[in-house]
This record gives C-alpha cells, sequence and structure tokens, in this order.
C-alpha cells in the first residue's frame, strides 16, 4: 500500500497486523545487519491515528525492543500513517564502521 495515507480496511483485515504486515520487514533487515538473532522483545501497539482500525482488530503505531544475541539492543517503530506514504527508515548506531 506504497503511498497510500490510510490503509485500507479490506487490506488490514488480511494483512495479519501491524507486527506481521510492517514490523516483520524490519526484524529480518536486522538479523542480516547483525548477522545473528533476537532472542528477546518487548512490543507495544495502539490506535492513535484511524479509529476504525480498532474492529479488524489491528493497531496503526507500534513500537518494540529487541535484544539480539550478542546483547545489541535494537527500537523499531512503525506507524500505518504518514503523509506522503509509509517511511521505512533504518538508523544504525555503531562503534566501529567496516
Amino acid at each position: 500500500m506504497i503511498g497510500s495515507i490510510t490503509t485500507p480496511i479490506n487490506y488490514l483485515k488480511v494483512s495479519g497486523g501491524i507486527f506481521k504486515d510492517m514490523s516483520i520487514h524490519s526484524i529480518d533487515v536486522l538479523r542480516w545487519f547483525l548477522e545473528e538473532e533476537i532472542t528477546e522483545v518487548f512490543a507495544l501497539g495502539n490506535v492513535l491515528v484511524d479509529n476504525k482500525i480498532k474492529g479488524v482488530p489491528d493497531f496503526d503505531t507500534m513500537s518494540a525492543i529487541l535484544k539480539s544475541k550478542s546483547g545489541v539492543i535494537c527500537q523499531i517503530i512503525n506507524s500505518r500513517r504518514h503523509t506522503p506514504g509509509f517511511d521505512n527508515v533504518l538508523k544504525y548506531f555503531v562503534k566501529k564502521v567496516i
């Protein structure tokens, strides 16, 4: 649904939810970048933009803290609302650049 201001409800009903539909891609990139598995996750979601999403049920906003096998702490924030379309940005803060 790239380019959409809000995600159509019919799509949300079959998408698997914000965690499976959006966040899974960020987790996949983290695993690839870190070259190790994620071992701990704490995540929260809420409906902050479009109350119709509550009836799906799903969230339009989520945040997760993840910890890798070696102890690297990661954060993922996803929202189904972004005016020009969905925004997927990865930021890395590292001690040493390869």
